[in-house]
């Protein structure tokens, strides 16, 4: 295909295929583009490449990434009905202009693959390095916390622009591995069908209230609005879901990082990571006592924790009685 082929096609799909006219517009100065910046001349200077010509257009766009994105997959699926060539175009996995959905997908890709891939995300998500950067640094400051896929911090620390090179500071929610909210509506969905089984109850629901316990406002309407959309009145599933929105439990997944207390902090972290921990704390009648290389062996209820002397005797203690704690 040369160039006056493209450009004729290009010029059908807009005047026949492309509504209203103000959209035309749009579509034209993407596809055609201005000094040099638009998707026929990018294409021309790539041997015909469709998806490198589409992805340094859409990430040389400094807004509306995402539209841009929506006209061209429509443009590439009439292409595939009118020609017999194949096009491969290997789109963003998120939609790029939700920022929620960015900053999930970047720090579940960092936590699957953590160090130098800054590059590969900027490829990835047709986003300049410079965005990525600016997503790490709201994460690592702790600038959007209100705005995050999940109602906590956490924070990035080693961000190097000479080589991207990234590491979690607190450890990351399991939720994190899902890919977007809708993820997470289909997951509690599954696990409401599984409540379904009376053997499989009590553990599915539990599961699924760790997960709601962790959601932000904006993310519970949009898994309530997906529910509500896809069980109506009545049905089993839509009681369990209404069940669960009713549950509460006090022992729902915590980061170190949500814990501002830095005793107790380091307490979860011995606790998750299974290594003893040197633990000074106050007794009732308030002197002070020490253990050094214990192991904590319960730490569910966020109010006190258990761990294991030398002779296999097992205590609780306090959170609040707790002075200080460290890994050893």
């Amino acid at each position: 295909m040369n160039k006056t082929q493209i450009e004729s096609l290009i010029g059908t799909y807009i005047d026949r295929f492309v509504l209203p006219a103000a959209e035309q517009k749009q579509v034209r100065k993407l596809l055609l583009g201005e000094n040099r910046c638009g998707f026929l001349d990018r294409w021309i200077n790539l041997d015909g490449d469709f998806h490198s010509a589409i992805k340094e257009s859409v990430k040389s766009l400094t807004t509306d990434k995402g539209m841009a994105i929506k006209r061209y997959k429509l443009f590439i699926q009439w292409l595939q009905r009118n020609l017999t060539e194949d096009i491969h175009v290997e789109w963003p996995p998120i939609d790029v202009s939700s920022r929620i959905d960015r900053l999930v997908y970047i720090m579940r890709t960092f936590h699957e693959q953590p160090g130098n891939i800054a590059a590969f995300l900027s490829e990835k998500l047709w986003m300049s390095e410079r965005t990525i950067e600016d997503d790490l640094s709201s994460i690592q400051y702790d600038v959007a916390v209100d705005n995050s896929f999940l109602d906590q911090s956490f924070q990035i620390n080693g961000i190097a622009r000479a080589n991207g090179s990234v590491h979690f500071l607190s450890s990351v929610h399991p939720m994190l591995l899902m890919e977007n909210l809708t993820s997470v509506a289909v997951m509690v969905q599954a696990l409401l069908e599984k409540a379904r089984d009376a053997v499989c109850k009590e553990w599915a629901m539990l599961t699924a209230c760790h997960a709601w316990n962790q959601l932000t406002d904006y993310a519970k309407r949009h898994v309530t609005r997906v529910m509500n959309e896809s069980y109506p009145q009545g049905d089993h599933v839509r009681l369990l879901f209404d069940e669960l929105l009713a549950m509460r439990v006090s022992d729902s997944f915590l980061t170190e990082e949500t814990v501002h207390n830095e005793a107790v902090s380091q307490l979860l972290y011995c606790w998750k990571a299974a290594c003893p921990c040197k633990l000074t704390y106050k007794e009732k009648d308030g002197s002070v006592t020490e253990y050094s290389g214990v192991p904590i062996t319960n730490c569910h209820d966020m109010d006190a924790v258990r761990i294991r002397l030398e002779g296999g005797e097992e205590i609780t203690i306090s959170l609040d009685a707790v002075i200080s704690s460290r890994a050893v």
